[in-house]
């Protein structure tokens, strides 16, 4: 998965848990192999570590500003990829 939450303005703290839960359980099931996410300034710092500590432990993570970066480093867990648009 990429996420592209450049211009995600802010949520809940209920809002943001139930996403991350819903993450989790897209893992567990084995219908989610990578994740990778392009973040706003405000979201990863309000987020970064939130979803980093959760999300790391169960599956492989990256996140960057550069979109580029994040599709190499999908590709790079063996991950057929290509860009939107």
């Amino acid at each position: 998965m990429l996420l592209d939450a450049r211009q995600w303005q802010g949520g809940t703290p209920e809002a943001f848990e139930l996403w991350l839960t819903r993450l989790e359980e897209w893992i567990r099931a084995g219908e989610l192999r990578a994740y990778s996410a392009l973040y706003a300034e405000s979201i990863q710092v309000f987020l970064g570590g939130t979803i980093r500590d959760r999300l790391t432990p169960l599956l492989p993570y990256f996140s960057s500003p550069d979109e580029a970066a994040c599709w190499q480093w999908l590709g790079s867990q063996g991950l057929a990829v290509g860009t939107a648009g």
